[in-house]
């Protein structure tokens, strides 16, 4: 099994089901751990519907596009070229972003949309949602 394999960090179920799978692995199933997950959530709470497909697509999208601008952030500021640093995405940014290109949401809809994913994404990820979240970056002294 591949450290790849592990969902990210989800509900307490979610986490919770994942382990028990990576520590049962099943001959008989080549599934990752997301797929095995995926059945097992649906065994427990009944089929998702596409709009929750949706929605989880449109997070992810927001948490590897936040993952990607801290790692650039940061390997910006380890190489020391602040002309370099640009500033990061707010959350809002991120979830407009979300709306337009994952759930192609236009117009009045991009707005309703986003701040859905905001408010889910906050929550998910714990931070405020009016700061850009590169001041939640924890700084080693």
């Amino acid at each position: 099994m591949q450290p790849t394999d592990f969902p990210p960090p989800g509900t307490v179920l979610e986490r919770v089901l994942s382990a028990i799978i990576a520590a049962h692995p099943s001959v008989q199933m080549n599934g990752s751990v997301r797929q095995r997950l995926d059945m097992a959530m649906t065994a427990l709470l009944g089929p998702a519907s596409t709009d929750e497909r949706n929605m989880v697509e449109a997070l992810l999208f927001m948490a590897r596009k936040r993952r990607r601008e801290i790692a650039d952030m940061e390997i910006s500021a380890l190489a020391r070229r602040p002309g370099l640093t640009r500033a990061a995405s707010s959350v809002q940014g991120l979830a407009v972003s979300a709306a337009r290109e994952i759930l192609h949401c236009r117009g009045n809809d991009v707005v309703a949309m986003a701040s859905s994913l905001r408010k889910l994404f906050c929550q998910r990820m714990e931070i405020s949602s009016a700061t850009p979240y590169a001041k939640h970056l924890k700084r080693k002294p």
